[in-house]
């Protein structure tokens, strides 16, 4: 019988899908970016707690640092009411002069090409912040969350905050740069190391795809679960006497189950 007790089953990315383009510059054409320019991405819905305010603050020294030029993309829906955090983040844009680097895209229905077009891919989150809803109420970061995957499925390297569940999704220092969260001077230090030596840049983009592919492709999550399911049919069967065909018919009344 297997023991799956304490066995996690990560999030999935689909790893066809979430693949690297056939060259950044390529890709980058393709959306109608600068070819010429670096660019630094944060993909995900936008409110206080995903911490997109941390990065601007960390673009504008990028910006003032990096011996080149750079952009800097925000994409995703913004979660609180009446778009007030997308107006906040005009705002800092605006005071820090940074219009003509920092672009806003709003939701996007494929966020793949703008993960294939970016040198860098940045999570940003806070561990706890207040609800976009606006009601006061304290929510916590759970969990990894999806862009890690889904970057390193495209063979991109990352800046992350040391959030919560973060580091079950990427190898430090190999993967990505970790840095304190709500640090903007860290994460610009981490952005400009990536920046400035490309050799590392390649080098951790392509062992964050095959991270993605062996540990948080399709393939290993469904091995994962079949055993959790196979396991929980096993130790029904010893309970109960049920004979090994009984087995072999609960499992396939599980969606995706097999005989």
């Amino acid at each position: 019988m297997r023991d799956v007790r304490g066995v996690i089953a990560p999030n999935a990315v689909d790893t066809d899908r979430f693949r690297p383009g056939e060259s950044t510059s390529a890709s980058k054409a393709r959306l109608g970016w600068p070819t010429e320019v670096l660019a630094v991405s944060v993909v995900g819905n936008l409110s206080p707690l995903k911490g997109q305010d941390v990065f601007l603050e960390a673009a504008g020294d990028v910006r003032d640092q990096f011996d080149g030029p750079v952009a800097f993309h925000l994409a995703g829906r913004d979660l609180t009411a009446d778009g007030g955090w997308t107006q906040a983040l005009l705002g800092q844009i605006d005071r820090a002069g940074l219009g003509g680097c920092v672009t806003l895209h709003g939701p996007i229905d494929d966020v793949v090409p703008v993960y294939q077009a970016s040198e860098v891919v940045v999570w940003p989150g806070r561990p706890a912040s207040v609800c976009p809803s606006g009601d006061g109420t304290r929510v916590f970061q759970v969990g990894f969350p999806r862009c890690v995957i889904e970057s390193a499925a495209c063979g991109k390297p990352l800046v992350l905050c040391d959030t919560p569940g973060v580091a079950e999704a990427a190898i430090a220092d190999e993967t990505g740069l970790f840095v304190p969260p709500e640090d903007p001077s860290a994460m610009a230090e981490a952005i400009l190391t990536l920046l400035r030596d490309p050799n590392r840049l390649g080098a951790m983009g392509r062992t964050a795809r095959q991270l993605a592919v062996t540990r948080f492709g399709l393939e290993e999550h469904g091995r994962l679960i079949g055993n959790i399911y196979e396991s929980v049919l096993d130790e029904w069967s010893a309970w109960h006497g049920a004979s090994s065909r009984v087995h072999r018919l609960t499992a396939a009344s599980f969606p995706g189950g097999s005989t």
